[in-house]
């Protein structure tokens, strides 16, 4: 998987760490207004936008969403939740038709 390259986290990996990354992951297509996560889900998996355009933003209490954050490829997005063992604290939805590797976190972080 080429496109993990991109990721300084994964730049200075050997071409064996990289195929074991690549085993422990999945590139998955999302449509325009596809949810990425909730707030309030539970992390599974790193998240590395390699395509598209994905906005985070919380809902308040009328249901209008409250814009936090836009990220662009190749961007890690919400690795904090990973290593902080909490929560979503926010929803995250694609703007445009995008991608994104999912990278098994529980596997990841035993085996990097």
């Amino acid at each position: 998987m080429e496109n993990l390259k991109k990721f300084y986290l994964f730049e200075n990996l050997n071409e064996n760490q990289l195929k074991r990354l690549k085993d422990i992951s999945k590139k998955i297509d999302y449509k325009k207004g596809a949810l990425l996560f909730y707030e309030g889900d539970e992390p599974k998996n790193l998240i590395l936008l390699i395509d598209g355009i994905l906005q985070v933003y919380k809902t308040d209490i009328k249901g209008n969403k409250i814009i936090l954050h836009h990220f662009y490829p190749t961007s890690l997005i919400a690795e904090i939740v990973n290593l902080e063992n909490m929560p979503y604290p926010a929803s995250a939805e694609f703007v445009t038709d995008g991608q994104a590797i999912l990278i098994d976190y529980s596997i990841f972080e035993k085996e990097f």
